[in-house]
């Protein structure tokens, strides 16, 4: 459970298997932790010699699973994701599993009924209510992807990327102080990103606060990167100057 000592785990259930050759569990605990820290080409073949001890163990096609989508072999880990489902429908780590294939095979909207059915079982586990999130975007289902972004930062209030994308559609559904929120919450995370403070400058504008727009602008400037996000900020930078002269408003009054 220390992902510091998943050495120290390998190393005794590799004196496990050594003492007991037939003893499948060994086998399985040693290939999940090599698909942990990486091994697995290895993991593959450790789990070779489990399925010979125990051909039907709904375990060794969800291992084989991760350790494919870890190899970037998606097919064979939606077969073998599937296979483990199949195997044993309360394995709740395969729904997971299939759900997180799909997502990184582009089938998002494949993905919601795995990740909902493991979500109702083990609805603790932020990451899971981050990808409905992204899968429900992809359905345009705005109002059921703020729900489950909710529910992840309930979870877990560390994720940026989470605070980033729960602020844009704050702010396209109208709720620009909440979304101004949740950028904040982005940058005090992550100083150095470069789209949290953008957001926080364009959701000022929306605010009516071009003078404390502006400012923004400015100290985004030294967080573009490239061309595009250079030729962003100007922009935006250029909006807020025009609205501050169309409101002809003295320059002691912009707020900082």
């Amino acid at each position: 459970m220390d992902p510091k000592k998943v050495e120290d785990a390998l190393k005794d259930m590799e004196t496990a298997a050594q003492i007991d050759p037939n003893y499948a569990e060994a086998y399985l605990g040693i290939a999940e932790l090599q698909v942990r820290g990486g091994e697995s080409e290895q993991a593959l073949e450790t789990l070779d010699q489990a399925a010979k001890l125990t051909p039907d163990s709904p375990l060794v096609s969800l291992y084989r699973a991760q350790a494919y989508l870890a190899l970037k072999e998606s097919k064979k880990a939606l077969e073998n994701a599937r296979r483990a489902n199949e195997l044993d429908i309360t394995l709740l780590p395969a729904y997971r599993m299939i759900g997180q294939i799909l997502q990184a095979d582009g089938d998002l909207a494949g993905s919601i009924s795995p990740l909902s059915t493991y979500a109702l079982y083990e609805p603790d586990d932020a990451q899971v209510w981050g990808w409905l999130a992204m899968a429900y975007l992809e359905k345009k289902d705005s109002k059921e992807a703020l729900k489950a972004l909710d529910q992840s930062l309930k979870l877990d209030n560390r994720q940026t990327e989470t605070y980033l994308l729960r602020a844009k559609l704050l702010l396209d559904s109208g709720k620009a102080e909440s979304a101004l929120n949740d950028y904040k919450a982005a940058l005090r995370l992550d100083s150095e990103s470069y789209e949290a403070s953008l957001g926080i400058g364009i959701t000022l504008m929306t605010l009516k606060y071009p003078g404390d727009a502006y400012v923004q602008f400015e100290r985004t400037k030294t967080l573009a990167e490239d061309d595009l996000e250079n030729a962003e900020v100007i922009y935006w930078r250029a909006q807020s100057l025009e609205k501050l002269a169309s409101l002809r408003l003295p320059s002691e009054i912009i707020r900082h």
